[in-house]
């Protein structure tokens, strides 16, 4: 009988400016494939988690006449109280099944 690998989630994190008066963190991550990825966003005073977030996931699917891919993404949006002065906030990812990403940070 076969088994799938079991998934070990493997962390990356990314230090980020937030300027002075921003309402929104916007964070979209983007690979080949399947796999996931969770989320968390560290501000100076908070953690962000994905149930703090709107989270929208999504999975593309190119078919071939040989071939099947697929192109999965994930798009976590969270309000943030607008911080007085710039700050630097950190980026948790923690990814399954994903060997390369494209990582989109906004702040607005």
């Amino acid at each position: 009988m076969l088994q799938e690998p079991y998934l070990v989630p493997v962390p990356a994190i990314f230090n980020f400016k937030v300027r002075k008066g921003a309402k929104q963190i916007c964070v979209e991550c983007s690979w080949p494939g399947l796999g996931w990825v969770e989320i968390k966003v560290h501000s100076p005073t908070k953690v962000y988690t994905e149930g703090d977030m709107q989270v929208t996931e999504g999975t593309s699917i190119s078919v071939g006449p040989v071939t099947t891919g697929y192109q999965s993404y994930k798009r976590c949006v969270a309000s943030i109280p607008a911080p007085q002065t710039d700050e630097t906030w950190r980026l948790e990812l923690s990814l399954a099944g994903i060997a390369e990403y494209q990582l989109n940070i906004e702040v607005s």
